[in-house]
Formats: structure tokens, sequence, C-alpha cells
């Protein structure tokens, strides 16, 4: 009976876990800062694209950020972790358009466009 117990208390933790660590990777919430490398503004200077680098250091993978600026708010845009090309180059491409390397990112609808 108590092994019973045990497992389900040990099913649950990991669920919790798993359900935390999918949130986080969908929203994007609670990723490092980084070093800022650069910032883009806008066609019409109204958005700020800011570029971060975070190091992983010896023990962890390098990464990317990439964080749009109004004058309103602050939002992660995009997050690459591992398998990135940190030398790819951010442009606008129009007021609502970013392209990073081959990638087309609108900043209104959040997603990436091959």
């Amino acid at each position: 009976m108590k092994w019973k117990v045990i497992i389900i208390i040990l099913l649950i933790l990991v669920s919790v876990v798993l359900i935390g660590i999918k949130y986080r990777e969908v929203n994007l919430i609670g990723l490092p800062q980084g070093e800022l490398k650069y910032s883009i503004s806008s066609p019409n200077n109204e958005i700020k694209c800011n570029y971060y680098f975070i190091d992983g250091g010896s023990i962890s993978a390098d990464a990317m950020r990439i964080e749009i600026e109004t004058a309103n708010e602050k939002y992660n845009l995009y997050y690459c972790y591992k398998e990135c090309d940190f030398d790819a180059t951010i442009t606008w491409k129009d007021n609502e358009n970013i392209l990073l390397g081959n990638r087309i990112i609108n900043i209104n609808e959040k997603k990436i466009k091959e």
C-alpha cells in the first residue's frame, strides 16, 4: 500500500515539473537575461529589436534570445538553445517583420516563417 502512494506522489510531482517546463518553453518566461550584443530599431523607429547572447558556460550550451521593446512593453520573441546561428544578422524587413538569418519572424504573430 505504501509503495502505491509513493508511486502516485512521484508521478504527480513529475507531471507538475514537466508541465512547468512546457509552459516555460511555450511562453518564453523566465529565460536568462544574457548579454546585450546589439539593438536595431524598426524603420519607423517605434520598436527596438534586442539581440542577447547567453553564455552557457562549461556545463551548458550557449543560447540566443531576441527581445522586442516598444514604448509600452518588452517581450521575448525568440529563443534558441544549442543549434543557433549566433552570427546570423537581424534586419528589419518592414515595421512588423524581422529577418534572422533566413527566417522571417512576425513580431505581432510571434511566429517564425521559414
